[in-house]
């Protein structure tokens, strides 16, 4: 069974032909699946339901339209190297850093103890236009990406990601390109158009640039939704095989056009934060009611789930309250029909009252206590001069408890002495008499005795 969640991403992009596609994907216990792929054209507006505003919407731009650059150095301080970076890229680049969003990425440490950083440089006017278009048809961006960007964040998560460096061509539905990747490091991304004449020779050339430069030789080019005939061209001229790699779960025939704005989807679905730094004042008025609107969906669905875990935490506990009511009823009148509301339970509470007004509290003691023994024993003995006592134990054996709260008192004692017939005669006989009981006596023939008394409840 294929249990759906209520979590979506939305990948956007456009065409050659300024046409809008855009690809849903919904969580599953499978994984992700696109469940919507849809085209706008010129005019078509679109409207989604209540359920996406809090999901994440990737707008892609075109690989031509992003400057990709590759750093190597062996500065172990992160601040360093990109202050470095963005000095060198302040007196070289053809637009003013201002113009651009740039977002970075950190390669791995290779054996000489470097490490390539990555700049993906996008010009804001060019973002501005397409989110402009987009707001015209009623969609709005949560994050910009760019093309290549989404085919390598599709490629860290692939099989060839184990690759220590790996050509990979990717053809699009527009446009066609090709990254090298050394050490999880983009050396390399280059865009080209699908009509082009060249597109051929400047996949060849771009693969004869990478082995010269890098000084690699690469057994393999890996590739994804190639076509037949320029998959056979490329395997026949570049004399190496090519390998195709799936980047997402397979598409049917009607899904592969959207297959572009499906790999900004899983950009939204694995590494959005690395995506390009996008505030929507800053280009739109229009989208700034998105944002409050997103925000209050956001922030109602909060207030909703934690009103259901309070409903659910009063809940239980009133549940286990109303258990141990329940229980302690029971025990105090087994009885009577437990009550079922709150009206019932005062009347029976207050019958119970009533008809037990004259019981002690059962906590209170209800048996002589150990000063009052002492008290009656020096009483008894006070005419009794040859009474004496060696040894006096006062023990009580049970009291009332929470599971027995009408359990009662026993205690338990013992008196040792001296005292010669007579008179401890007459001290027995007074000590059954006030206890009302029998009292277990030893009379030994040297004067001494033993005696042993166990109190329990009066009566």
């Amino acid at each position: 069974m294929d249990f759906k969640l209520p979590i979506y991403r939305i990948g956007i992009t456009h065409d050659a032909e300024n046409a809008i596609r855009i690809a849903i994907l919904q969580k599953t216990c499978k994984g992700w699946r696109l469940i919507r792929g849809e085209k706008l054209a010129d005019g078509t507006m679109l409207s989604l339901p209540k359920g996406f505003l809090s999901s994440k919407v990737v707008l892609s731009l075109q690989g031509q339209e992003t400057l990709v650059k590759s750093v190597q150095s062996s500065l172990k301080s992160k601040k360093n190297f990109l202050r470095v970076v963005y000095a060198e890229q302040k007196a070289t680049a053809a637009f003013p850093l201002q113009e651009l969003v740039i977002t970075h990425y950190w390669g791995e440490w290779n054996s000489s103890q470097e490490r390539v950083l990555t700049l993906w440089m996008l010009q804001k006017q060019s973002i501005a236009t397409q989110s402009a278009l987009l707001e015209d048809r009623g969609v709005f961006a949560t994050h910009i990406s760019c093309r290549t960007k989404d085919i390598f964040s599709a490629l860290q998560n692939s099989l060839v990601h184990k690759l220590a460096a790996y050509f990979f061509i990717y053809e699009g539905v527009d446009e066609t390109i090709c990254l090298f990747v050394q050490e999880g490091s983009v050396l390399l991304a280059r865009s080209f158009r699908n009509d082009s004449e060249n597109l051929l020779d400047d996949l060849l050339a771009s693969f004869a640039y990478v082995q010269e430069v890098y000084k690699i030789t690469l057994a393999e080019i890996h590739g994804s939704y190639l076509s037949s005939a320029l998959r056979i061209a490329i395997s026949r001229q570049a004399r190496v095989p090519v390998i195709i790699t799936p980047l997402f779960p397979e598409l049917s025939i009607d899904q592969e056009p959207y297959r572009d704005a499906v790999a900004a989807a899983y950009l939204g679905v694995h590494s959005s934060h690395t995506c390009f730094a996008y505030g929507w004042a800053d280009f739109s008025q229009k989208a700034c009611g998105y944002w409050l609107k997103r925000k209050l969906f956001n922030l109602t669905k909060i207030a909703l789930a934690s009103t259901l875990a309070l409903c659910i935490g009063f809940g239980v506990e009133s549940f286990f309250r109303f258990r141990q009511a329940r229980k302690i009823f029971r025990e105090i009148s087994s009885e009577t029909e437990l009550p079922r509301d709150f009206h019932a339970a005062q009347q029976a509470v207050k019958k119970i009252q009533d008809s037990n007004h004259g019981l002690e509290y059962p906590y209170l003691p209800t048996v002589p206590t150990n000063q009052e023994i002492m008290n009656t024993l020096g009483q008894m003995t006070e005419n009794l001069s040859s009474v004496s006592f060696s040894h006096y134990t006062y023990k009580l054996e049970d009291i009332p408890s929470e599971e027995r709260p009408l359990g009662g008192y026993k205690a338990y004692i013992s008196l040792q002495g001296l005292a010669n017939d007579e008179d401890f005669a007459v001290f027995v006989d007074k000590l059954s008499a006030w206890l009302g009981a029998p009292v277990l006596s030893k009379k030994q023939a040297d004067g001494q005795f033993d005696v042993r008394i166990i109190l329990q409840e009066r009566r």
